[in-house]
């Protein structure tokens, strides 16, 4: 449509990138069904160009055992009530047609939270490391959530010194850090998500010998610059940014419908009028708003803008300012958009 923008009804329509990044990212705004659709087409395309396998999701560690269990077919359970039904089940489908050492695996990466996934993680790595440590008493949830976070940290210390397994030591970590980092109300503070996810994506890419990765994260997480003051406070891709890790990073919404997933539900239709796009080839400075391209194409739901490409565009709709940090160039903080012209929930709400 203009240099840098483009519209079309298929990810593998779009010039998205399949080289020359070290972590692929897709941030998202949850509970969006197309959004896990678009995901599944990047990844294949990417598997497809440079054998990309590894898929990093902002999901408790606690469950990267059953996710991938499922995607692999050795399992059957139902997982569509862990909000990633649609993504584990597109991740499934292609599997079955891959041969076996050429399979998508996940590795899920966020904080384990409610006690009631902390206490699960550690029986089940109490059950991974065995006989040593069956003589740890892990108690019920109940007398566990009454337990002081000190009785809580020393539970994790019994199992680490019975096991010297890496794996197993990692997820120990995970388990610790998000008992350390437990909130007394609300969710687990940026320092510490921010700071256990980067530690966990540098731990996949170590195993990976630094093969490439594709991860599905929330959008706020996705950005490598931002206006933190707080180093701790910063995003995981900044993290990494500025560690000389190359990131490709989305921002991808719909701007209109419905969404359902995690954590909350309702309507989008945040005024895409109000999104201008302003190019840097004077030719082309026409005021052309992200309303013209939709309105003007109405055949095509996708609208991708590459921020690479040198075109400028100015964020005010109040909906997204969780998200763009005013201070900082969209540019700066993204490499990309991906705007779907209606989205439908990703789950049904119960």
């Amino acid at each position: 449509m203009r240099p840098g923008v483009y519209v079309a009804n298929d990810a593998s329509a779009l010039p998205l990138p399949t080289s020359g990044y070290d972590i692929y990212v897709i941030g998202e705004f949850h509970g969006q069904r197309e959004v896990h659709l678009f995901f599944i087409e990047y990844l294949k395309m990417l598997h497809k160009t440079i054998g990309l396998r590894d898929v990093v999701l902002e999901y408790p560690n606690a469950y990267e055992r059953k996710i991938n269990a499922y995607v692999l077919g050795e399992i059957s359970e139902d997982v569509s009530s862990y909000y990633l039904g649609v993504f584990l089940e597109g991740v499934k489908a292609y599997n079955e047609t891959l041969p076996e050492d050429e399979k998508i695996r996940l590795h899920a990466v966020n904080i384990d939270f409610p006690w009631s996934i902390i206490h699960e993680h550690l029986i089940l790595l109490q059950e991974e490391i065995g006989s040593l440590a069956e003589k740890i008493l892990i108690p019920s949830l109940d007398e566990f959530e009454a337990m002081s976070k000190s009785d809580k940290l020393n539970l994790v210390e019994k199992l680490k010194a019975v096991t010297d397994d890496p794996s197993l030591l990692h997820e120990l970590e995970i388990v610790r850090i998000s008992i350390q980092g437990y909130p007394s109300r609300g969710i687990p503070s940026p320092d510490v998500r921010e700071g256990l996810t980067t530690m966990c994506i540098q731990y996949v890419r170590e195993k990976l010998d630094g093969a490439p990765i594709l991860a599905l994260y929330g959008g706020w997480h996705a950005r490598k610059s931002s206006v933190c003051v707080s180093t701790e406070s910063q995003p995981w891709a900044q993290r990494l940014t500025e560690r000389g890790i190359s990131i490709y990073s989305i921002l991808m919404t719909g701007v209109s419908g419905e969404y359902y997933g995690r954590p909350s539900s309702g309507s989008l239709d945040w005024g895409i009028r109000e999104l201008n796009v302003n190019l840097s080839h004077d030719r082309f400075a026409d005021g052309m708003t992200l309303n013209d391209v939709f309105e003007g194409n109405p055949d095509y739901n996708i609208l991708y803008i590459d921020l690479r490409s040198g075109i400028k565009i100015s964020i005010i709709d109040p909906w997204l300012s969780g998200i763009f940090a005013l201070d900082v160039p969209p540019e700066k903080m993204f490499d990309g958009i991906v705007l779907l012209r209606k989205v439908t929930p990703l789950c049904q709400e119960s």
